[in-house]
């Protein structure tokens, strides 16, 4: 109910209702998978530091949702509760764009040495949604926290200090990660062209060097599509969402509560 939209009692139950239920199980595989990412080594990369954090940002805001979402009796408690939930939730968002990024920075240096940018990644990741909310919390601190719930008011447009900032990251994620599908599709029709061209010349050392761009290319071709998952499902999400605040649908409702849970 991010646009003061007031629907029936049965509705609002359901929806309540499954939104708690996805939020529950999302924080289960949320914690399952963090505990992966720090039990296996073997997995330490830039790509799994931004797989960790992006899961850290969503269990964080969450478990906010969970506990915080109807404290609305001090309206400063609530406040800061809506605060966090936004920062949380474009911190996740910030991460997710680096998914597409860091894929895109990977196939452009697959010849060059591996530059590690995940200070950056940090930096931005964590420090962008702080000067958002800091900037909204100056200009209009009376836009967090509502009557109903702790989160952003639409007073004034102020719910788009949370959703302009997402639209701008989806639009960029999908940028990079075509851009990476163009990459990919040209390594792919080069790799073959040079396989019928040089097949009766290969030594073993050079098929050895070939299998390991094989095996480099596959992975590539996996997390990319794996980011393009993440990415649609947060984007059909929001799509409803904001479907949602334009036709006050009920339909659209449960479809933005049960993809967003």
């Amino acid at each position: 109910d991010v646009h003061a939209i007031y629907l029936p009692i049965p509705h609002e139950i359901a929806l309540q209702i499954i939104t708690y239920i996805g939020c529950i199980v999302s924080i289960i595989c949320l914690i399952l998978a963090i505990i992966t990412f720090q039990l296996f080594h073997g997995l330490k990369s830039d790509r799994t530091t931004i797989h960790c954090n992006l899961c850290v940002c969503l269990l964080i805001a969450e478990i906010i949702f969970l506990l915080g979402i109807g404290q609305t009796d001090n309206r400063i408690v609530c406040g800061v509760i809506a605060g966090f939930l936004q920062y949380f939730f474009l911190c996740a968002f910030v991460w997710m764009f680096f998914e597409g990024f860091q894929l895109y920075v990977m196939l452009i240096e697959v010849f060059e040495a591996e530059k590690s940018r995940v200070r950056w990644y940090y930096f931005f990741a964590y420090g962008l949604p702080f000067l958002i909310v800091f900037i909204s919390a100056t200009i209009y601190p009376q836009g967090y926290g509502t009557d109903r719930h702790c989160w952003l008011q639409t007073q004034n447009y102020f719910i788009y200090s949370f959703v302009g900032p997402v639209i701008v990251v989806i639009a960029l994620n999908l940028i990079f990660l075509t851009m990476a599908i163009v990459m990919m599709c040209r390594h792919a029709s080069n790799s073959v062209s040079m396989k019928n061209k040089e097949h009766s010349r290969l030594a073993s050392t050079s098929g050895k060097e070939e299998n390991a761009l094989q095996i480099k290319f596959q992975a590539h071709l996996a997390w990319l599509k794996g980011a393009f998952v993440l990415v649609f499902l947060l984007g059909l999400t929001w799509t409803f969402g904001f479907l949602y605040l334009n036709k006050e649908s009920v339909a659209m409702a449960y479809l933005f509560a049960a993809l967003n849970s």
